[in-house]
C-alpha cells in the first residue's frame, strides 16, 4: 500500500516518479566487475477479477465526474492478494479512468522494492481490500465548469482475509482533479492527505 501511495500522492506534484531512473556515483555502481544483480521489479499480477465489489469500467457513467472519480478511488485502492502482485496492480486497474499521461504512469509504474510488511500480511491471510468512500465537500473548492471539476472523498481501506480475518483500516482523503474531453470525464489529477 505505501508504494501505492507514494505513486498516486506524487502524481500530483513535480516530484519524479517511483520508476524514474536515479544516478548515483558509488563505487559499487560504477564497478564493471559487479556481477551483484539490483532489485528488480515485481511483475503484474495475474488477471482476473478482484474480490472487493470493483465497477466495471463498461458500466461507469463517464459523463458524471462524481461516478468517475468514485469508480477511480475503489479501483485504485482495492487490492487482492491471490490476483495482485504488489498495490501498484489496482492503480494499474484505475488507469481506465485516467487522462493518458497519468494513466501511463499508473500503468507503468513499478516498485523495484518489497512491497511492504503490511503486504505480506495481507498475502499470508488471502486478503483484499474493501473501500469504503464518503463525500468529502470543500467549501475552498473551485466551481465545475464545463470542462473541469474538482472532488474529494474520505477513504476507508479495509483488509480483509480468509476465516474472518482483519487487518488495521486505514482512512486517506483523496483529492482528485478531473477533465472532461467531450462527454467522458477523466482523472486528470490527484492528491492524497493521510
Amino acid at each position: 500500500m505505501t508504494a501505492l501511495l507514494a505513486l498516486l500522492a506524487g502524481c500530483g506534484d513535480d516530484a519524479p516518479s517511483p520508476s524514474a531512473p536515479t544516478t548515483s556515483t558509488s563505487a559499487a555502481q560504477q564497478s564493471p566487475a559487479s556481477t551483484t544483480p539490483g532489485p528488480t521489479a515485481p511483475s503484474p499480477g495475474r488477471p482476473g477479477t478482484p474480490r472487493g465489489d470493483l465497477p466495471k469500467v463498461s458500466t461507469i457513467d463517464r459523463s458524471d465526474p462524481d461516478a468517475v472519480g468514485a469508480a477511480f478511488i475503489r479501483l485504485a485502492w482495492t487490492s487482492d492478494t491471490r490476483l495482485d502482485t504488489t498495490p501498484m496492480d489496482a492503480g494499474r486497474r484505475a488507469a481506465a479512468l485516467a487522462v493518458p499521461v497519468l494513466a501511463r504512469s499508473l500503468r507503468t509504474a513499478s516498485s523495484a522494492a518489497d512491497p511492504g510488511a503490511d503486504w505480506q500480511t495481507w498475502a499470508q491471510h488471502h486478503a483484499y481490500t474493501r473501500v469504503q468512500l464518503q463525500p468529502n465537500h470543500d467549501s475552498g473548492a473551485p466551481g465545475d465548469t464545463p470542462t473541469d471539476a474538482d472532488r474529494s472523498w474520505k477513504v476507508r481501506i479495509t483488509p480483509v482475509g480468509d476465516g474472518h480475518w482483519r487487518g488495521t483500516p486505514s482512512t486517506l482523503v483523496v483529492y482528485l482533479a478531473l477533465t472532461r474531453s467531450g462527454s467522458a470525464w477523466a482523472v486528470s489529477d490527484l492528491k492524497v492527505a493521510r
